[in-house]
């Protein structure tokens, strides 16, 4: 019986996990290998609207500009119980995210270059 997660919590079957809310955030400028969770930020949501990041004072014409910009990796941490599921498998459904690699109790689970909404 496969499970789903979504993000943003809409029913996808009978059984999910509200992933949305207050999340651990690390913004890492250069690949740490010690990453410190000293902030949060609430998910869904984006470095650049929850103001994470430098004040952006440039302003770009041919595409969107940020008003709060952040060039790195933007690591999100939270903790999840899913025995109350009962289940083997689980899916994740991310939106749009750029470089992912998911990480469960340390351990890497999976990289994509790209993730988009199914």
């Amino acid at each position: 019986d496969i499970e789903n997660l979504n993000l943003k919590g809409s029913l996808l079957n009978d059984k999910q996990v509200d992933l949305s809310g207050e999340w651990l955030l690390c913004l890492d400028k250069n690949v740490s290998t010690d990453l410190v969770f000293d902030d949060t930020i609430n998910l869904p949501n984006t470095t650049s609207n929850a103001k994470k990041g430098e004040y952006n004072t440039e302003r770009e014409t041919g595409f969107l500009t940020d008003t709060y910009k952040f060039e790195g990796f933007a690591w999100f941490r939270k903790n999840v119980d899913f025995s109350a599921l009962q289940c083997e498998n689980l899916k994740l459904y991310l939106e749009r995210t750029r470089i992912t690699e998911l990480y469960i109790e340390g351990k890497k689970i999976g990289r994509q270059e790209s993730l988009c909404t199914p």
